[in-house]
């Protein structure tokens, strides 16, 4: 099987893991190969546009796979062009983002026109999601996030430090609402009162990574790369997360925060959790009272407990969460010459 994938990166040479998961399956034997092109120049652009259509409608390929194409291309009529020029060969998509059908991120309507011409889509949230693609794709299904284990390669090999005597939290997440509780995306009000509740009750024990939190929580910016190390220089990492209503979701700092071997404590959905229990270091609250006090009981946890129990989280996620396995499981949902996982979550999903 050729492969050529139309990323949602500005560079192809971007999104370094998902890259290099596709390309060991090459180099393993069991796709021929694989090539990359990305849909990001082709926005508002005609010439970027014939560039991406040559390239679909003249390089050798037997499947097609789009990575959260959002709004490419720009019109129903360039879609159709698209179309003609990957003519019978297969067609998968990977929509790594949460959606909604109204609000402040909902569906661009290509979503669904990609959804419509695969074969099978991939989405990161469960239902309400899966429903609505489910009205235009043969077959949806659910694919947890994933940890990048070229970026985290560090922490992937090397076991996570004792946790410090003082205890002390972090959380890793941007700050999305517009007004806050008013207009933003579901869940933002909450992590944005979250965010100032622990500030005001653990000063400097707690620490703040994201864009666009206000300027009396002393956030930083956090380089991709950068946060899994940053964990590992706290007892615990907490995320209230968006989109709570979307079942089995998470996002990918739960996958980077196990893998950085510490307790993780983040919000409740609905739906089979696929990321973990409480004895691989995960924690799960369905209320903002409860998660308050949930964190105050780690914060008064034995440092060695927290360790260990971290320590089980980064053996559990390791090799396990990783974007090799996230590219092994839906390429074999299409072509059987991959091998099945057979390990939970992928054997469950």
């Amino acid at each position: 099987m050729r492969l050529l994938v139309i990323t949602n990166e500005s560079e192809t040479s971007s999104a370094p893991g998902q890259r290099d998961a596709l390309l060991r399956l090459a180099n393993l034997g069991y796709i021929r190969n694989v090539d990359f092109i990305s849909w990001k120049s082709a926005i508002n652009s005609v010439s970027g546009f014939e560039k991406i259509l040559d390239s679909v409608s003249s390089r050798s390929y037997d499947v097609l796979f789009v990575w959260s194409p959002r709004n490419f291309p720009d019109t129903k009529e360039q879609f159709e062009k698209l179309s003609d020029a990957i003519g019978h060969r297969t067609v998968i998509y990977w929509e790594g983002d949460p959606w909604t059908k109204t609000g402040i991120k909902k569906f661009f309507p290509q979503m669904f026109w990609w959804a419509q011409l695969s074969t099978c889509v991939f989405s990161v949230a469960g239902d309400p999601q899966l429903g609505y693609l489910r009205n235009f794709a043969p077959r949806v299904l659910l694919i947890p996030h994933t940890y990048c284990h070229v970026q985290f390669r560090n922490e992937e090999i090397s076991e996570p430090p004792r946790t410090p005597e003082v205890p002390s939290l972090v959380m890793v997440a941007n700050q999305v609402a517009t007004l806050p509780f008013i207009y933003g995306v579901p869940g933002s009000g909450t992590r944005f009162a979250l965010a100032n509740a622990l500030k005001f009750k653990y000063g400097v024990r707690f620490e703040l990574h994201g864009t666009n939190w206000p300027k009396w929580l002393n956030s930083s910016k956090i380089n991709y790369r950068d946060q899994a190390l940053t964990v590992r220089k706290h007892s615990f990492s907490v995320n209230w997360d968006n989109f709570p209503l979307h079942t089995s979701y998470a996002s990918d700092r739960l996958p980077i925060s196990l893998l950085a071997g510490r307790v993780h404590l983040t919000s409740y959905h609905p739906g089979k959790n696929y990321y973990g229990t409480p004895d691989v270091g995960l924690r799960v609250s369905n209320s903002f009272t409860s998660f308050l006090t949930e964190v105050e009981l780690l914060c008064n946890s034995d440092p060695k407990i927290l360790y260990h129990q971290g320590l089980e989280g980064y053996k559990w996620a390791r090799n396990r969460l990783s974007h090799r396995q996230s590219a092994q499981f839906m390429i074999s949902k299409v072509y059987d010459r991959v091998p099945k996982l057979n390990m939970f979550p992928w054997n469950e999903l």
